[in-house]
């Protein structure tokens, strides 16, 4: 199905059959898609901001600088998914499958809150999300000085920060196209 550019927003499509769809730019904010399946569905630009993606398969779909801004993704399976410049702002990604999947590195528990810490390939460089915090690398590094000082969650944070930037500067495999 070629959806690209389609205006989707609030729609009910619970367990829907969107594998493979074309959904490129679509604005899917607030939609339920919970349960859907959208394995290897081109999401690239999608706006799925506040959407309910609870259980939906996204097993190898292209989410390249899609925003899922406050997007529930508890269950989602992500395995393979390709989320490099993705927006994750406030995403719950609680029990999501994230194995292979390109652009993102996850890191945790970690920190005083023993919250799990993503890092998404940006252009300008990796976007750390954890607990309500959203924002790039550098500022992230100064909250940690600021919360933590040198102590033994800030030392854990600053080696987290050296294996994300040695893992998204380099070249990333070819995105796999089967399940």
């Amino acid at each position: 199905a070629d959806l690209s550019g389609a205006d989707l927003r609030g729609a009910g499509l619970t367990r829907a059959d969107l594998s493979g769809a074309n959904l490129n730019r679509a604005d899917l904010s607030g939609a339920n898609l919970s349960g859907a399946d959208l394995r290897g569905a081109d999401l690239r630009g999608a706006n799925l901001s506040g959407a309910n993606l609870s259980g939906a398969d996204l097993h190898w779909a292209d989410l390249s600088g899609a925003n899922l801004s406050g997007a529930y993704l508890h269950w989602a399976d992500l395995s393979g998914a390709y989320l490099r410049g993705a927006c994750l702002r406030e995403a719950n990604l609680s029990g999501a499958d994230l194995h292979k999947a390109k652009g993102i590195i996850c890191v945790g528990p970690i920190g005083s809150r023993a919250d799990i810490l993503y890092a998404v390939a940006h252009e300008h460089g990796p976007t750390i999300k954890t607990g309500c915090y959203w924002g790039p690398i550098a500022e992230f590094e100064s909250a940690i000085t600021k919360t933590h000082g040198d102590n033994a969650h800030a030392q854990a944070y600053r080696a987290a920060l050296v294996l994300i930037r040695i893992a998204l500067a380099a070249p990333e495999p070819e995105m796999e196209t089967g399940a």
